[in-house]
């Protein structure tokens, strides 16, 4: 009730009622129109955008958190790629080294993929 009321008194403040104008009856008029304003953001208008701003946070953190944790689940993946691609390009040098673990890792990288697709339709399936 008591926003209500100051809300009403912030609308109603910018219109000419026909009361007597001085400098001093303006400076009041204004620092209890600021004051108003500021109470209903403060308390109304902040508390609302904040709650809105949050769901859509929330709506899109939900969407990509699965596809964050599949990225994530990847990473030994590519580490275990990168390892065996270096001991097995080893034995070479220069650009046929380059070659050969560029090769490699690509090779190890899909075919795990492909492996780590079969086992999870077995666990699933």
């Amino acid at each position: 009730i008591l926003f209500v009321f100051i809300a009403l008194f912030a609308i109603i403040s910018y219109f000419d009622l026909g009361i007597p104008k001085n400098k001093f009856y303006d400076a009041v008029l204004m620092f209890i129109r600021s004051t108003a304003i500021i109470i209903l953001w403060v308390f109304i208008a902040a508390p609302l955008i904040m709650k809105f701003i949050k769901n859509i946070f929330q709506r899109s953190e939900n969407k990509y958190k699965n596809e964050v944790e599949k990225i994530i689940a990847l990473f030994p993946l590519f580490r275990g790629a990168y390892t065996e691609s270096k001991k097995i390009s080893a034995n070479h040098h220069g650009l046929k080294k380059i070659a050969m673990f560029i090769s490699l890792y690509l090779i190890l990288l899909l075919l795990s993929e492909g492996v780590q697709s079969e086992e999870h339709l077995h666990i699933n399936g």
